[in-house]
């Protein structure tokens, strides 16, 4: 006998969510690389909530609309991460929620960000 049981862990109503692969960690803070079209892509320093194989909901950095990009590794060497202040290098040193990131698309396949 077998059984499929799916088991409600959190709910969040009207969450800003990325797929893990558009998330990225430096220097213990995680990013998201930003389409800006004829201004080019920019990092975007973010705060992440829960995860999981699907999605990472985005508690604050992006708005509704944002294009985020999908492959950030592929652009991480041409964009300029910003400089973490101390209070962020504090924060850092912490227990730090890890996403696992992979470069699952080959071209930079903008997303919009989610809800």
């Amino acid at each position: 006998m077998t059984a499929e049981v799916a088991i409600l862990v959190d709910k969040k109503d009207a969450a800003l969510q990325v797929p893990p692969q558009a998330v990225i960690e430096r220097q213990g803070a995680f990013y998201c690389l930003l389409d800006r079209g004829e201004k080019g892509i920019e990092a975007q320093q973010v705060e992440i909530g829960a995860s999981n194989e699907e999605a990472v909901v985005v508690e604050e950095g992006l708005s509704l609309n944002d294009q985020v990009v999908l492959s950030p590794e592929q652009f991480e060497e041409d964009v300029v991460f910003p400089t973490l202040s101390s209070e962020t290098d504090q924060l850092a040193q912490g227990d730090t929620n890890p996403v696992q990131t992979s470069a699952a698309q080959s071209q930079s396949g903008g997303s919009s960000v989610g809800e």
